[in-house]
């Protein structure tokens, strides 16, 4: 019996059109974020620095399509072939801004990258004066500012990535600092899997205080389909004790 290969194409194109409006919704579903306040210091560092990343729930801990999947996961550096550099500004809340900046250098036997994450607001420093028209007189600017410094190295052929970081915190005149790593794996294929551990580092103190840092868990999948690409994501905070402890991506 003779088969039309128009027929053929358009049955096809049917089955595999199905499919993807039924796995569509299922993972709308399943990218629902379970969000709670942290019982750490620092916790900038668990703030996206991707537009990408932002459109895509945060689930890049399994891709590598540029320098910027790199604050997700440091092994996903090991892909890139080309020098790159990511900006990135973000107008936060109560005049809040966040800037970070990747530079991304391959080598023959490594991938090398730089960033620098700077999270800063200042407000005005007033106290009250009657003799002043306005009741009040300004003393100057009270100033917080986070600042990350970071180098990440992968070798090539491998599927590891590792990253130091010296992160400081100051809040008006007092300043802190103290040092992380993350570490992380790619394994790349039809279904790319990936997996980080961040943060891990000594506590970070206070002028008496001291906090522990926000370590995250993270694994996830890379479905590379022939048109699409599908993300899927866990995160795991150890912080979270006695709340919800898994965000599903």
């Amino acid at each position: 019996m003779q088969t039309i290969p128009g027929i053929r194409k358009k049955k096809e194109f049917s089955v595999n059109a199905i499919s993807l409006i039924i796995s569509i919704p299922i993972f709308l579903i399943t990218s629902v974020p379970i969000f709670a306040a942290g019982e750490t210091a620092l916790n900038f560092l668990r703030i996206g620095t991707s537009a990408r990343g932002a459109s895509l729930a945060d689930s890049l801990v399994a891709d590598s399509m540029n320098s910027s999947s790199i604050e997700y996961n440091p092994a996903n550096l090991l892909r890139l072939k080309t020098k790159e550099v990511s900006l990135m500004h973000i107008s936060l809340y109560a005049d809040i801004n966040y800037e970070s900046a990747i530079y991304v250098y391959p080598m023959e036997k490594f991938n090398l990258s730089f960033n620098l994450n700077y999270l800063h607001t200042s407000y005005d420093r007033t106290v009250i004066d009657i003799s002043d028209p306005y009741g009040y007189r300004r003393m100057g600017d009270f100033v917080f500012q986070d600042r990350c410094f970071g180098v990440t190295l992968t070798q090539g052929g491998g599927i590891w990535g590792i990253r130091a970081k010296y992160i400081e915190e100051k809040i008006d005149d007092e300043k802190a600092s103290t040092v992380a790593a993350d570490f992380g794996i790619l394994i790349p294929g039809k279904i790319t899997f990936g997996a980080s551990l961040q943060n891990i580092g000594p506590e970070i103190r206070f002028i008496k205080q001291k906090e522990k840092l926000p370590q995250t868990l993270s694994a996830g999948l890379k479905f590379n389909l022939r048109w699409l690409s599908l993300f899927t994501s866990a995160n795991f905070y150890p912080d979270r004790k006695h709340r919800q402890l898994l965000q599903w991506n």
